[in-house]
């Protein structure tokens, strides 16, 4: 299944990630997304692996490869 529309079926809306540690979070709107591969570049991520906590208090996915994982925090807004 592709992330991005996985994500979408979820009601998710917006991304939070950080880039580095103490650095700011970066955000990603999912109506901005044209395709999975626009969302996994702009992750700067291509995950090997996936890792899914929706009942999490910051509900995230978190993605590894073979050199790093990245913490992807998922949120809903209300329209």
């Amino acid at each position: 299944m592709e992330l991005l529309q996985f994500l979408e079926d979820e009601n998710y809306s917006v991304l939070g990630y950080h880039q580095e540690e103490h650095e700011p979070e970066t955000i990603i709107k999912l109506e901005e997304v044209q395709s999975n591969e626009q969302l996994l570049t702009q992750l700067q991520i291509v995950p090997l692996r996936m890792e899914y906590y929706p009942y999490d208090r910051k509900p995230c996915i978190v993605c590894f490869d073979n050199e790093r994982c990245q913490k992807v925090f998922l949120y809903k807004t209300n329209n």
